[in-house]
């Protein structure tokens, strides 16, 4: 989602204008990905990187954020009809506590939604998402959890924060490995599902005419077709998602007549015999993995790349991250009931100071009632007195004594 601050500047709009823009435009674009059947969307929405922007730029982006997400909850049209799943990817210890609170809730409602997948990359790099995944591992064989030797791409993997450590998926050796892994309910998170197949990412779109990918997903994205369009984020429309994905089924389509044509020579050629059968006959069996990889959906999730299955993981790193995922539950929880107290004090805070200041203002209106009825009557005697007492010496009738009279709403007023 790049370009929210370009197009603000040249909307001659402050900076921090394009984001709300930019958030508007996010949503159209996943109503328009369930258009179009695509069953997971990740969106970069914040780097580690952009915490070296000016302090009141990032306050301005962390209350958008705190917003969309209390916002979401409420799209019930949206997420909760086809069941979205909202997830959060990155160092959630670096986000403001109310970020961290409103995407624990965002969470924790949608944690048991079957439907697309949303993640929300915030306060995330690649870089960084390897390295923790990696830092897990080293700890768990220092601590003597797992063996050194079960640390492989696959378990690597398993521990991004897109992958089953974290509540997402898992490439396809990954999750013939967890299916065995201990998947029973802690008193603080829900059980484990089965992950989905693959957590490969097939199509990257880059906006704002920049042409690089700024550490996002670069694991993932290893074997993924790459689009990058001229337009500014929050110009992104309907009308350039399909164009990509358009782009996207015309590869994939070609891929597929490639890998066809390299099955049925290979084929052809394995019937005939020769002294190469074997040979012939090992690529023929690659081939057609590698078709039934480029088959099925339009869009399909994982083995993008067309590279064979990973290993599968060693059961202590299965047990590894089944326990990795229910202490990032836990946490999820904590946030989210932490949210909930915090707005329920706050609440019951509103409502003393609202009842005192109601109490207060009624004491202080009675009081200034009496005080003024008595000083009425005060001036309205002295008034009485004093024009009667004219009238008395000079004779005079009873229009100064209703001139004088009338003086008392004025004491009133004072």
């Amino acid at each position: 989602m790049d370009g929210n601050r370009r197009w603000a500047r040249a909307s001659s709009l402050d900076a921090v204008a394009g984001y709300p823009a930019g958030s508007d435009v996010l949503l159209d674009t996943l109503r328009s990905c369930l258009a179009l059947g695509v069953t997971t969307v990740t969106v970069y929405a914040f780097s580690i990187e952009n915490f070296k922007r000016p302090p009141s730029e990032v306050g301005r982006i962390m209350e958008l954020a705190t917003q969309m997400l209390t916002e979401m909850l409420s799209y019930s049209s949206l997420i909760n009809a086809h069941r979205i799943r909202v997830r959060i990817l990155g160092d959630r210890s670096l986000l403001p506590l109310p970020l961290r609170a409103a995407a624990a809730r965002a969470e924790v409602a949608t944690r048991g939604h079957d439907g697309p997948t949303l993640n929300i990359a915030f306060a995330y790099t690649s870089r960084h998402e390897m390295a923790s995944a990696v830092a897990t591992l080293v700890a768990a064989v220092d601590d003597g959890r797992i063996p050194p030797h079960a640390i492989t791409p696959a378990a690597v993997e398993a521990c991004l924060f897109t992958g089953p450590a974290y509540g997402g998926s898992a490439g396809p050796g990954a999750t013939a490995a967890t299916d065995g892994a201990d998947t029973t309910t802690s008193a603080s998170a829900p059980p484990i599902p089965p992950p989905p197949r693959g957590c490969a990412v097939d199509l990257l779109v880059r906006t704002s005419g920049e042409r690089r990918l700024s550490d996002f997903l670069c694991w993932q994205g290893g074997g993924a077709r790459l689009a990058f369009c001229p337009v500014l984020w929050p110009d992104f429309s309907a009308w350039e998602l399909l164009r990509v994905v358009l782009a996207y089924q015309a590869a994939a389509r070609a891929c597929r007549r490639h890998a066809a044509r390299g099955v049925a020579a290979a084929t052809t050629a394995a019937s005939g015999g020769g002294r190469d059968g074997g040979t012939v006959t090992a690529a023929a069996a690659a081939a057609t993995a590698a078709a039934a990889a480029l088959g099925g959906a339009t869009v399909t999730t994982g083995g993008g790349d067309g590279s064979a299955p990973a290993a599968p993981l060693h059961p202590a790193v299965s047990a590894l991250v089944a326990d990795v995922c229910r202490r990032h539950y836990a946490a999820v929880d904590v946030d989210a009931a932490s949210a909930s107290a915090s707005a329920s004090a706050s609440a019951s805070a509103s409502a003393s100071a609202s009842a005192s200041a109601s109490a207060s203002t009624s004491a202080s209106a009675s009081a200034s009632t009496s005080a003024s009825a008595s000083a009425s009557a005060s001036a309205s005697a002295s008034a009485s007195a004093s024009a009667s007492a004219s009238a008395s010496a000079a004779g005079v009738g009873g229009g100064d004594h209703c001139a004088s009279f009338y003086l008392a709403p004025s004491s009133k007023e004072a």
